[in-house]
């Protein structure tokens, strides 16, 4: 089975382990299914190039998130690519992810060459985008990643996806270590991850008299808001006990969570929630906002809306001084055989 993926965006070389890392798990484990697959990445890397990644055959059309006339060129050099594909029969079927341009131009070329097209949400897409009025919901099939993103696609699209299929986790290392983290947060800094109502329960259980270290950890895109943490730090002497980190290989994450006691996930809006199933395979107790994936799980509970109430129950974990060892609850090779099921009922059709 030939197929081809479109994303935003993809592994530059072996070693880059920080770029989208489930489509990197899935694409290994694909591959172990005897699956012929073949990536677009339309804007990064950012150069132009042509390269295999552990025998997969990616090409690097160097959008780089522009607009205007390079956006266009960009859609022109994609269209030729998949033309030139489909002529020498490289492909069967073809998975988009995102629905922004991978799934307006998947579609199309799919529909021109009548192939299945099949539509993978991977985040705010969830939401009604401007890519909603230039799609086809009747033509492709769709995946989202939890239940709480396709009730929110929904609201958005007046349908269901056709499954629910999250991201499992690959291979980990998950050495037992000494837990000297007690909080941790771990995502891009920007507004949606709320990173600070992590400071606010960080503060307050420092307040109680508890020798707090704490961890955020995040790629720096929102400048502003990283000077806002910061000031929150310094108003409220958090100097010493909080450390902001900046985006890490993953392995490197890894051995972070190891040695984190909770991880207090505060993001307004997941489609699934990667870092929360990441965390407890390491043994860390997840307290979440609600957004994205809900866990049956002792490792696994809900923040309320009460500030106070949240403090006093993760308070209460850490004076329990647990050291659970860690599960994980979804696997990577489950995820990719939820796909190739997928994969094979769209070519029947």
């Amino acid at each position: 089975m030939k197929v081809l993926w479109i994303t935003p965006g993809f592994a530059s070389d072996e070693s880059d382990s920080t770029c989208i890392p489930p489509l990197q798990d899935l694409a290994r484990a694909l591959q172990e299914q005897n699956i012929e697959l073949t990536i677009i990445a339309l804007d990064y890397p950012f150069n132009r190039k042509e390269y295999h990644w552990h025998g997969i055959r990616v090409y690097a059309l160097g959008g780089a998130n522009k607009k205007g006339l390079s956006r266009l060129f960009l859609l022109q050099r994609t269209w030729r690519l998949l033309k030139s594909i489909e002529e020498n029969h490289e492909v069967d079927l073809v998975h988009s992810f995102w629905l922004t341009w991978p799934a307006v131009v998947g579609q199309r070329f799919c529909k021109k060459y009548k192939l299945p097209h099949l539509q993978t949400i991977m985040g705010q897409d969830a939401m009604k985008n401007k890519f909603y009025s230039w799609f086809d919901f009747k033509y492709s099939a769709i995946v989202n990643l939890s239940q709480f993103a396709n009730d929110k696609f929904y609201l958005s699209a007046g349908r269901q996806s056709d499954a629910i299929i999250p991201f499992g986790l690959g291979p980990i290392s998950a050495a037992v270590v000494e837990r000297d983290i007690d909080l941790i947060n771990v995502g891009s800094v920007t507004g949606l991850k709320n990173q600070l109502l992590f400071l606010r329960i960080v503060n307050q259980i420092q307040q109680l008299k508890f020798n707090v270290k704490a961890v955020l950890i995040g790629k720096f895109y929102d400048l502003h808001l990283i000077r806002k943490l910061k000031q929150f730090i310094a108003e409220n002497h958090l100097e010493g006990i909080v450390e902001l980190l900046e985006e890490m290989p993953r392995t490197e994450m890894f051995k972070y969570l190891g040695r984190a006691k909770v991880m207090i996930h505060t993001s307004t809006f997941e489609s699934q929630g990667m870092v929360m199933l990441e965390a407890i395979a390491h043994g860390c107790k997840v307290y979440s906002s609600g957004k994205g994936m809900h866990f049956n799980h002792e490792l696994f509970s809900l923040l309320t809306d009460d500030l106070n109430e949240n403090v006093n129950s993760i308070f209460s974990y850490l004076l329990k001084k647990k050291n659970p060892h860690g599960e994980k609850i979804v696997i990577i090779e489950q995820t990719a055989n939820d796909y190739l099921d997928l994969y094979k009922k769209l070519l029947k059709k």
